[in-house]
């Protein structure tokens, strides 16, 4: 394969008093900050562009849409259509990063 993965998932442990609008910011501020400082910060070659980014009314969680263009490590240009949910399970203040490739 190319290296790139189909889907990724990230458990991360947060501080009690975690709130996704509190302190991610609404969805539209969030997906613009996690593209920008880990999805393609500067220097690293890629461009990020959001499609949407919205919370469902069901759970809380975000979901962002993006693409991804750049150049992989073997110099190949490539793009990626992305899909992300955010999840926070307050129980363990556990927050859950699943990110999908869509083509």
């Amino acid at each position: 394969g190319d290296g790139r993965e189909n889907i990724s998932v990230i458990k991360s442990n947060v501080l009690p008093g975690f709130s996704m609008q509190t302190t991610l910011g609404p969805p539209q501020d969030a997906a613009e900050k996690l593209l920008s400082t880990t999805i393609a910060p500067q220097g690293s070659n890629k461009q990020a562009s959001l499609i949407r980014a919205v919370e469902r009314e069901a759970d809380g969680s975000y979901v962002f849409e993006f693409i991804v263009q750049g150049i992989d490590s073997k110099g190949r240009a490539f793009e990626a259509h992305n899909l992300s949910v955010i999840a926070f399970r307050p129980r363990d203040n556990s927050l859950f990063t699943m990110t999908f490739l869509c083509i």
